[in-house]
């Protein structure tokens, strides 16, 4: 269960962190009349997003540890931590296995 709560007070602070630096990078660019060519502007937006996000699920465990009672900080954050880690390696199964259970035709030559 721990590392349920966990895995959610990262992610609510991953998008948290996401909406705030996208949000403020969006007024930011406005603000200095960014360029739209080539998606300057999205490309800049969505990088700051994905930052503020990382940010946010740092500070989510962080706060998560804070939140258990005294002495049990360790572990709350060991268990919010291992949560992220379940969460990306059942992401990264599930693609894997999607990659090579695809059906390719197949091709002769080049």
């Amino acid at each position: 269960m721990r590392i349920l709560l966990g895995l959610f007070w990262a992610l609510v602070g991953g998008v948290v962190g996401f909406v705030v630096a996208a949000g403020g990078a969006g007024v930011y660019a406005n603000a200095v009349s960014m360029s739209e060519r080539e998606g300057m502007r999205g490309y800049f937006v969505l990088a700051l997003g994905l930052l503020g996000a990382i940010v946010g699920i740092i500070t989510g465990i962080a706060l998560y540890g804070r939140s258990a009672p005294r002495g049990e900080g360790a572990a709350f954050t060991g268990a919010g931590i291992a949560g992220i880690v379940g969460l990306t390696a059942a992401i990264v199964v599930s693609v894997w296995a999607y990659m090579q259970l695809i059906e390719k035709p197949l091709q002769y030559g080049n």
